[in-house]
Order: structure tokens, then C-alpha cells, then sequence
């Protein structure tokens, strides 16, 4: 191969490395009490982090569902943006390539009821289901109601 062929190949390599690692992944945190009792109302906060070199998609679909046995109870799906506007917080999006991100250091919660009201009506195990679907995150966490 021609020494150019070698130094293309070179430089598509550490392109793509860049970019890669450019986009490093929030975490997801789902807080609130694990135990309930009949007729109390789903409470906590869900949080999401952007640490430092994040770069998030403000469009990444985030989905918040509530099952019991299998069965779907709840489910709301909305995306960075929305769930940083219910936490209150300003945050100014860094535009790249067309497209905007947060890149904004911290962590910001919402009350788990803004996404997701539910009372309880029935004795035993729920699941929460938090989920960033473009990271593949997904933090699910079991409930018990009494």
C-alpha cells in the first residue's frame, strides 16, 4: 500500500477514537423509599449526572415506567430536554455538528410524581423502570407496598 492509504487509515482511526470518546454517557438515579404502604402516592426523585467530558444529547429519549408483574401500570417517555426543564434548571445547550448537548457539570433531579402519579391500590412488587434508551442505561429497582 501507498504511504498515503496508510496515513488515511491512520487518521480515520483517531477520528473515530475522538468522536468516541467524545461522547461519554450520563449516569441515572433513581431515589426514593423502596417501601410503601396501600394507598400511599409513588414519591422519590429520579436524578440524571453529567460529569465532566459528558456530552448529552438534549433530543435522547428517556423512559419512566411502573410495572407489577409484568403488567405495564404507567410508562412516560420524554426526552433530556423536557425532564432538565421540569427539574427547573437552566442549562445552555452546546451546539456540534448540527446538534445541541448538555454538557453542563451536575446533577439534576425531578420529583418522580412530575413524570409518573400513581397511588398505590395494591399489595406487592412493583418495578421502576429509568431508562436512558441512547446509553442503554437502565436502572431498574423494585418496590414493595404493604
Amino acid at each position: 500500500m501507498d504511504k498515503r492509504w496508510f496515513l488515511l487509515m491512520g487518521l480515520l482511526v483517531l477520528v473515530g477514537f475522538l468522536v468516541v470518546s467524545g461522547f461519554r454517557s450520563g449516569n441515572v438515579v433513581l431515589n426514593y423509599e423502596k417501601y410503601f404502604k396501600l394507598g400511599d402516592k409513588l414519591s422519590g426523585d429520579l436524578t440524571i449526572g453529567i460529569e465532566q467530558g459528558d456530552r448529552l444529547d438534549v433530543k435522547m429519549p428517556i423512559l419512566v415506567s411502573l410495572s407489577k408483574n409484568g403488567t405495564m401500570i404507567a410508562s412516560e417517555t420524554l426526552t433530556l430536554e423536557e425532564f432538565i426543564n421540569l427539574a427547573g434548571i437552566k442549562l445552555d445547550k452546546v451546539s456540534r455538528s448540527g446538534k445541541d448537548f448538555y454538557e453542563t457539570v451536575g446533577s439534576y433531579n425531578v420529583p418522580i410524581e412530575k413524570i409518573v402519579s400513581y397511588n398505590f391500590n395494591e399489595t406487592g412488587e412493583y418495578e421502576m423502570l429509568f431508562s436512558l434508551l441512547n446509553l442503554d442505561i437502565n436502572q431498574i429497582t423494585t418496590i414493595k407496598v404493604s
